[in-house]
């Protein structure tokens, strides 16, 4: 996996078996959910977690995909899952978790930006951004819409030059 290799690079204290995971994973629910490229998701986890698993978030947020325990139940009840916060701390869990939830904003809103302003800001804001582009939306969201972006498009090139 070229992406284990990047992963790896991005983030030296992981593990072989934690990088190989977070590949694996990545390619596996990425292939589940058609509109979820690997390689966005991949990038998203840098910019949440810096693929920390246990990360923790300064509004309550969990896991490598840093989903608040209020959005987790909220799809995990849709899934028929039962919901406890370790759910968002394993990787494969978190990981269709977000990618599940990255999908409703993708389908519900049109656009790779949209659904991450979605996912970062709160369906609201990418309802807003759809209606004003980036004018309704706050400073955080678009840099962390460009955070991801950038960060994706560089894994592309690094992905595609070796």
């Amino acid at each position: 996996f070229k992406t284990m290799e990047l992963s790896k690079a991005e983030q030296p204290d992981l593990s072989d078996a934690e990088s190989y995971e977070i590949a694996k994973t990545n390619k596996t629910v990425g292939d589940e959910v058609e509109c979820i490229d690997p390689v966005l998701l991949m990038a998203l986890q840098k910019v949440e977690s810096d693929f920390n698993s246990k990360a923790r978030g300064t509004k309550g947020e969990l896991g490598i995909n840093q989903i608040h325990p209020i959005t987790a139940k909220e799809l995990c009840t849709k899934l028929g899952w039962k919901y406890n916060s370790k759910v968002l701390r394993d990787i494969n869990k978190s990981t269709f978790l977000a990618c599940v939830y990255l999908d409703y904003l993708y389908q519900k809103y049109g656009s790779v930006e949209a659904m991450l302003v979605g996912y970062n800001c709160g369906p609201t804001y990418a309802f807003r951004f759809t209606k004003n582009s980036f004018k309704a939306v706050p400073v955080k969201g678009i840099d962390y819409v460009n955070q991801v972006l950038d960060t994706y498009f560089r894994y592309q090139d690094e992905i595609n030059n070796t």
